[in-house]
């Protein structure tokens, strides 16, 4: 099965006020009699100014596609706080946030609230009836609640958007939630260095609304995506700031696309760091603990397809390469690009196997990774792939295009060939109709299948 995905965020014009949300990655199994879902973390913070002053705790409404589900209320203590879900009196689990009284009401209609007295805010009687009993909070929603979602057509397969609401709804944030099946494999994906030219390239082409990217990545991604492939963008920028992931979102899906054809990223989940401002972050990426970021990061997307990683950072090369030897039969992390080496360690560490992990440079030249197993700590013991060195290096490949005339082998196509035909075709006509402009007197074309998996338009 596939994750279905439209081709970018640009009708939701609604911009994070104060806030900031991680996007979310769900993962449904029919394995068991009702099925699982997994969630990972709904993490949102706000930084507004108003949350100083505001009295602490302050209640957080969520939205999925428009729709109201009170059954997903969330609680902050303050500004920088991360919302948690509470969990509520009669709930059916631990960690579940729907009580007796609400469960009816979720099965008829996801929208309607729990009643509150008369002298009660519904905030206030949220918060004090979790407060009084003493009951948990978590950073996932029930896993009952998520499948009455998706029962009733709120959460449906492939991008959802999620909007947070703080107290009084002046205050929001905006993430999207991804829903995919057990058996999706997923292609990781750096930001600064690996989709863009350079890790200062990235910072200032967002700064000034500039793709300063690699020769035709967006198209090469598209062409993942059009075979089956969920591409998830993992960066160790911060959360909230001048580099944040709601101005993220906007730069690898609105701004960045290939200057030749127009193609542009098909949109996927975005992983960041929780870090609320760009000195924390750029402390982490200075003394490496940024890899470590990243694996802990992956290590939770892999548990939500029952994968097994890799020992932890810091393993022996014998422990990470027993760990690997054994090859993923289902869905889950799949392959990794990155441009350092403690980007392929992470992969690795993840548990994705060294044949599935690429390595690319500022002159666009992507070598398939054949360094250590060990641990970001131990520099030395890594070949420096990212300087053009040819230690633990087999054949590179130019540019991402390149990589096109050989992509059926390491990423053969998940869907059948009408529907990649299709989805090609459909990606092709979204770059035609977003071609620059000064491109005077050229048309595209669309090519037969049986060519597509080298470029599916023509100039």
């Amino acid at each position: 099965r596939r994750m279905r995905s439209v081709p970018s965020p640009s009708s939701a014009r609604r911009r994070s006020a104060g806030g900031g949300a991680l996007d979310i990655l769900l993962v449904r199994s029919p394995d068991e009699a009702e099925g699982t879902v997994r969630s990972s973390d709904w993490h949102v913070v706000f930084g507004a100014s108003q949350l100083i002053s505001a009295p602490a705790p302050i209640l957080v409404n969520v939205k999925i596609n428009g729709i109201a589900v009170d059954a997903m209320q969330m609680v902050i203590d303050g500004a920088l706080q991360p919302a948690k879900f509470m969990a509520q009196r009669g709930a059916s689990g631990p960690g579940s946030i729907v009580n007796e009284a609400q469960a009816t009401a979720v099965a008829l209609d996801i929208g309607v609230s729990s009643s509150t007295t008369a002298e009660e805010s519904p905030e206030r009687a949220a918060v004090a009836g979790a407060a009084a009993t003493k009951q948990t909070v978590t950073v996932t929603p029930s896993e009952a609640v998520l499948r009455d979602l998706i029962a009733l057509g709120t959460l449906r397969e492939g991008r959802n958007e999620v909007i947070y609401e703080a107290g009084d709804g002046s205050m929001c944030a905006m993430a999207f939630a991804y829903l995919c099946h057990v058996d999706s494999k997923v292609v990781v994906f750096d930001i600064d260095g690996t989709f863009t030219t350079s890790d200062i390239g990235g910072h200032l082409g967002q700064a000034f609304d500039f793709p300063v990217i690699h020769s035709g990545v967006c198209e090469f991604l598209c062409h993942l995506h059009a075979r089956g492939y969920i591409v998830m963008f993992l960066t160790a920028r911060c959360l909230l700031g001048a580099a944040g992931i709601d101005r993220t979102r906007r730069f690898l899906f609105e701004i960045a696309r290939d200057a030749a054809s127009g193609y542009c990223a098909p949109v996927g989940p975005i992983f960041t760091t929780r870090h609320t401002s760009t000195f924390d972050a750029l402390r982490d990426e200075l003394s490496k603990a940024s890899g470590v970021f990243k694996f802990r990061q992956l290590r939770q997307i892999a548990a939500l397809f029952g994968q097994s990683p890799s020992p932890t950072v810091g393993a022996s090369s014998d422990e990470a390469a027993t760990a690997n030897a054994k090859p993923t039969t289902r869905g889950g992390l799949y392959a990794g690009f990155g441009n350092r080496s403690k980007d392929a360690i992470a992969y690795m560490n993840a548990g994705i196997e060294c044949e599935r992990i690429f390595i690319i440079n500022t002159a666009s030249r992507i070598h398939r990774w054949r360094g250590s197993t060990r641990s970001s700590s131990q520099p030395k013991a890594v070949p420096q792939s990212v300087h053009g060195e040819r230690t633990g290096i087999d054949r590179p490949w130019t540019s991402y295009l390149g990589f096109l005339k050989d992509v059926e082998t390491p990423f053969p196509r998940l869907v059948s060939e009408s529907q990649l035909e299709q989805m090609l075709s459909w990606h092709a006509s979204v770059a035609a109709r977003a071609r620059p402009s000064s491109a005077l007197g050229h048309a595209y074309r669309l090519r037969g299948v049986s060519r597509a998996t080298t470029g599916s338009v023509q100039v």
